[in-house]
């Protein structure tokens, strides 16, 4: 059988909590391949307040093994994990054939390489060097939050690993995947999202926004949405909406359109949190439109903020202000 070198690196939201096992099996008509996921739940920090504490029906994790030419897409629904494998075809990926799989998996272990976002796969691209010695192959990442620049919930993986064993009946796929977060989850309570609100940051708050990305050899690169205006995917909860952004740990985190325009007197090494306001702008699916200012204030990465909305309650007490036409 051919032998490929698997390495898969992982890029995936935050998780904690205990382990779980899931089973999935696809048939080979040469062999039996069983595929066995060891994923932790994803969670925000050991934050109660934090909306989202575990994988939903529906979600995705993309990863590459070996190389970004050959991908495994997995699949939760129902408690468990389903498994497609992925192959090259031109400039996209098809699903693997038996007969691909056949080759593609021998008896080793190796790293793990895989992304999570929220919104959803939209579409995979394949990029091949040419000239080989220009850049490195790709895995490019297109979510339904990318085409629409909408920022969303990355999760990352590091240390992934997968060990694939030999049976008398096929061959067992085990992947260990341990996730940590990419960005923090901001919750605005008593809104819906059915009611088509729209929700974006701004006037330098002290946060980047991610959509889609790549894989490469080296890694996951995600995709920053562009300075200084950002708009967010929203998610429903229990609470009411939930979105993601990455806060700034450093000052290395900060644009640098951002240090353009600062005042030399604020260029101080804790700029990040002690100089800068989280601005939210909610509307509604009309013309109702409400702004709030909160901080300056250090949220971590992995890190949960939940707030009230603005209702007439919080609106009075001056928490939301209607800005004047």
């Amino acid at each position: 059988m051919k032998k490929i070198f698997f390495a898969l690196a992982v890029l995936v939201l935050a998780f904690t909590g205990c382990s779980q096992e899931d089973e999935a099996i696809q048939t080979n008509e040469q062999k039996a391949i069983k595929v066995v996921v060891n994923m932790d739940k994803p969670g925000f920090g050991t934050d109660a307040r934090a909306a989202r504490q575990g994988w939903e029906d529906g979600d995705e994790v993309i990863g590459t093994i070996g190389s970004p030419g050959i991908g495994i897409l997995l699949t939760y629904n129902s408690g468990s994990w389903t498994t497609k494998f992925l192959k090259v075809s031109g400039a996209k990926y098809v699903e693997a054939s038996s007969a691909d799989l056949d080759e593609m998996l021998v008896d080793e272990t190796g790293d793990v390489m895989a992304a999570y976002f929220s919104s959803g796969i939209h579409s995979l691209a394949f990029e091949a060097p040419n000239p080989p010695t220009t850049f490195t192959p790709a895995m490019v990442i297109t979510t339904n939050a990318s085409l629409a620049s909408l920022g969303e919930c990355v999760m990352t993986c590091e240390n992934g690993e997968y060990e694939v064993e030999e049976t008398a009946d096929g061959y067992v796929l085990k992947l260990t995947i341990t996730m940590k977060p990419q960005v923090a989850q901001f919750t605005i309570r008593d809104l819906n999202v059915e009611d088509g609100w729209t929700i974006k940051m701004g006037d330098m708050s002290p946060i980047n926004m991610y959509a889609g990305g790549a894989i490469i050899p080296e890694g996951v690169v995600l995709e920053l949405i562009e300075w200084p205006i950002y708009y967010a995917y929203t998610h429903k909860n229990d609470e009411g909406i939930s979105f993601y952004a990455a806060p700034w740990q450093s000052n290395e985190d900060v644009p640098s359109a951002v240090w353009e325009i600062v005042p030399d007197i604020l260029e101080t090494d804790d700029f990040y949190c002690t100089q800068t306001s989280y601005a939210f702008t909610v509307q509604d699916g009309g013309e109702n439109w409400f702004e709030r200012t909160i901080g300056p204030k250090e949220v971590e990465i992995g890190g949960a903020v939940i707030m009230d909305g603005p209702t007439d309650a919080a609106i009075a007490a001056g928490k939301w202000i209607i800005p004047e036409d």
